[in-house]
């Protein structure tokens, strides 16, 4: 089992999953990756799988977010709305709307990565 890319910079991958103790591989960071290895109980391995897996869930809805904020920007500039008197609410509500996502996906971010490591500080290395 192995995870794809999130914004946590958390990965894991589990080279068999029904021996006890789990051997698991952790990779932290984006670019310049630190791979250590964790013996730990299905238990603690649950925590772990779970957290980055509802990271790598984030990072799709992102990826969503951000196509759909795209997309939207594009139908702000076009001409039919640039014309109209309210473009100015228009405008607002688009970067108010911006706004509140990006807030809520970092906040979002950092709660998954503060569970990330104290779910990995429970386990001895």
């Amino acid at each position: 089992m192995q995870t794809n890319f999130n914004l946590t910079g958390y990965h894991y991958v589990i080279e068999d999953e029904f021996a006890e103790p789990i051997m698991m591989l952790i990779e932290e960071g984006f670019i310049n990756k630190e791979r250590y290895e964790a013996q730990m109980t299905a238990g603690q391995a649950l925590k772990v799988v779970m957290a980055i897996n509802q990271a790598n869930s984030l990072w799709m809805i992102s990826i969503f977010q951000i196509s759909v904020f795209l997309t939207g920007l594009f139908m702000l500039l076009s001409t039919p709305f640039r014309n109209r008197k309210s473009f100015k609410w228009y405008v607002g509500i688009y970067l108010l709307s911006l706004i509140v996502v990006v807030i809520w996906n970092i906040t979002s971010h950092i709660e998954i990565i503060e569970n990330i490591v104290r779910n990995l500080k429970s386990i001895e290395r």
